[in-house]
This record gives C-alpha cells, sequence and structure tokens, in this order.
C-alpha cells in the first residue's frame, strides 16, 4: 500500500474507487485520497463499501479486513466489507492511528516510540506484491490512449459477462493480439480474447456465451471479437493441436462464426494464438497469463507459420495482412520474439516485389527451416 502510513482513525469512511485500467501492469485503486496499486491476478471485489454509517460504526459483514490487509502487507488484495446488513461492530482499532516518519515529533503510537523501526509497530508475514510503483502516464500499453477507452470498457464487461455465464468454473480471461502486443489500432483491429475454463464447456454453457457475446447482443468497438474458449489442460499444452472449446467470430468488419471444433485447414491459429498468449498475454481476470499458458516450442511452430501463410497464399496473397504475417512468422523464428504486425510494416516496405512474391519467399525460408 503506498503511502503506507496514510492516517486511519476510528469512525473513518474508506472511500475505495476502482479506476479501470485493462492490461496495464497494476491496477490502481484510489483509497482515502491516495493511490493504491495492485498487481492484476487475484479477483477484485465485486463491489467495495464507499460508506460507513453515521455514528461510524462499521457496515457490512467483514470488519477486520481491512486492517489485516494493512497488517499483511497486502496492497487491498482482500475484501472490504462485501454488502451485507450492517451488523453495528466497531471498526478495528489495530492499525496505527498516526503516520511514523523521520520528520514526526517524538511520541507515543500504539504504545511504542514514534522513531521506532515500522516493521515492529505493524508485523507484515509477507512481502507485498506491489514492488515498484510508477506514475499511470508511465505505463506503455494501447489502453492508456483516450482513442480506445470503448475498448476497455467492452473488455471489461466481456469478463462481466463470462463470469455470470462460467461462474466457478472460469479460471481468466486474456487479451491476446494486437492489443497484447501493443499494436492495437482503432478501427481496423480486432480484439482478440482468450477464456479458460477448469472443464470442458457444455453446450448449454457455448450457446449461453455466444448468445450474451454476439455482436448484435454485445456490439464490440473494434472491427471484431475473436474470442477463444480454451480448457486449463489444452491452454497449458504444449500441443499445436486446435484444442478448445468454443470459437467465436461476430463483429460489424467480419462475419459470424461460432464453432466447437477447427475448420480443416484452419488449425494453424490457435498454436499460434497460444504462444503470443503465453509471452504477452493481458490478465484481463485471473493468473497471470505464462501460469496458464504454456508456449509451443520453437521447433514445433515453425512448420505451422508456414501453413499459416499458405493459408494467406490461398485465401489473400496480396493483402496487407499477408505480408505482415510473413514478417511476423520470420522475426519469430530468426529471433524467438513476437512483433505487432504495424512494427512489420517498415520491414515490408524494404522487401523487393509484390506482396504475393514476398510471401512466397518467406514460406520457402520457413519450409527450410522446419527441416
Amino acid at each position: 500500500m503506498s503511502p503506507a502510513a496514510e492516517t486511519l482513525k476510528d469512525g473513518t469512511c474508506v472511500l475505495i474507487e476502482k479506476i479501470l485500467d485493462l492490461g496495464a501492469r497494476f491496477v490502481r485503486f484510489r483509497a482515502l485520497g491516495v493511490e493504491v496499486f495492485q498487481e492484476p491476478g487475484g479477483r477484485p471485489p465485486p463491489r467495495l463499501l464507499a460508506s460507513c454509517l453515521p455514528n461510524g460504526l462499521v457496515r457490512g459483514d467483514d470488519p477486520d479486513l481491512l486492517a489485516a490487509s494493512v497488517r499483511s502487507g497486502q496492497a487491498l488484495d482482500h475484501p472490504v466489507g462485501f454488502d451485507g446488513e450492517a451488523h453495528g461492530k466497531r471498526p478495528s482499532r489495530h492499525v496505527v492511528p498516526d503516520p511514523v516518519e523521520d520528520h514526526d515529533p517524538p511520541g507515543p503510537a500504539e504504545r511504542h516510540e514514534a522513531r521506532e523501526a515500522v516493521d515492529q509497530l505493524l508485523a507484515v508475514p509477507e512481502v507485498a506484491r506491489v514492488k515498484d510503483v510508477v506514475s499511470i502516464e508511465e505505463i506503455e500499453h494501447p489502453d492508456k490512449d483516450a482513442r480506445v477507452e470503448r475498448e476497455s470498457a467492452y473488455l471489461f464487461e466481456l469478463v462481466e459477462r463470462a463470469q455470470a455465464t462460467l461462474a466457478d468454473d472460469l479460471v481468466g480471461v486474456y487479451a491476446g493480439g494486437s492489443w497484447a502486443l501493443g499494436g492495437y489500432e482503432p478501427g481496423r483491429s480486432d480484439l482478440d480474447v482468450a477464456v479458460v475454463v477448469r472443464s470442458p464447456l457444455s453446450d448449454e454453457k457455448a450457446r449461453e456465451l455466444v448468445l450474451g457475446l454476439r455482436h448484435e447482443a454485445f456490439p464490440c468497438p473494434a472491427r471484431g471479437l475473436e474470442l477463444v474458449v480454451y480448457t486449463l489442460d489444452s491452454a497449458g499444452s504444449p500441443s499445436v493441436e486446435p484444442e478448445f472449446e468454443l470459437n467465436l467470430n461476430t463483429g460489424a468488419g467480419m462475419p459470424f462464426r461460432a464453432e466447437r471444433g477447427a475448420t480443416p485447414g484452419e488449425g494453424h491459429w490457435f498454436a499460434v494464438d497460444r504462444s503470443v498468449l503465453a509471452a504477452h498475454g493481458v490478465p484481463l481476470y485471473g493468473p497471470p497469463a505464462d501460469e496458464v499458458f504454456t508456449a509451443v516450442p520453437a521447433e514445433d511452430l515453425r512448420p505451422v507459420l508456414a501453413e499459416l501463410l499458405r493459408w494467406y497464399e490461398r485465401e489473400d496473397p496480396e493483402g496487407e495482412d499477408a505480408v505482415l504475417n510473413a514478417g511476423r512468422s520470420l522475426r519469430f523464428v530468426q529471433d524467438g520474439a513476437w512483433a505487432g504486425k504495424p512494427a512489420m510494416r517498415a520491414w515490408a516496405a524494404s522487401q523487393e516485389g509484390t506482396n504475393a512474391d514476398i510471401l512466397r519467399q518467406a514460406i520457402d525460408r520457413l519450409e527450410a527451416a522446419a527441416k
């Protein structure tokens, strides 16, 4: 919690406001007029109490969790008063009532000298997970740009809809593709989202997800939504096989598709997407992406990338996406790293020949590397 020595007094009304910041390194809360940062991963409380009773009593049924959170060194990582009937208990008084700083005058604070080390006043059993706090303006991610506020709000509501449908079976929701790679372009990019569940998806739950997320019921502000549901086992597998529970494409700029198995000749997309998620996935809900997704070994992915480029050669050999994917695939084979499509435009401009020529040369190089 920053600052750790913020004053907490009896009867203080704690106002906690979540500030939407999907995909950033830290989730930011504002409490008692100061900024509190929390790494994404744990599920935040769905509703935090914003007031207390007029007589200073604690509202709700968890009066001591804020103090426990402060003493444990966690940045509001526990619920703070879920909605419920006020039971009239007094707030916990085990939190140091005044800040302890070097410039404070000597005086008692909970029967200790004011200049005593803080760890003698507050027993911290484990180090808080937030190590480095930086200003929001310094966090490099597209959702800090006002141009994608609609997309950020859309992703936030998508998580809520997934939670409502999947309940305890939901493990996590992750943004991949251009959003994760920093190359999202409003108006022309898709939103790639992966949903991870503990057990195989029933037909009923798959139908509920489709009805709740398709563009007609939940308009996508991007060109479209490409959502894939994986089980925890398939997300954690290094296999190149397209093992998924649901593949949903919906949006104003793409044909609608909802399928439970890969279309023949298009299984390559899923291994590539999981590889990007393992390295760069943005957790919208749930644990970090690299704890859920396992990267596909580079040697196994090379023939898959060649297959992907052959798909472009059949479907759209002169399209921009074809040549940008060609450059990105070659970059991965060379460096083992994924790059956003916009970063490959300079590379494409430096190549000789048509897009189809560049695509064919890239396929030849990938096939040679796979041998």
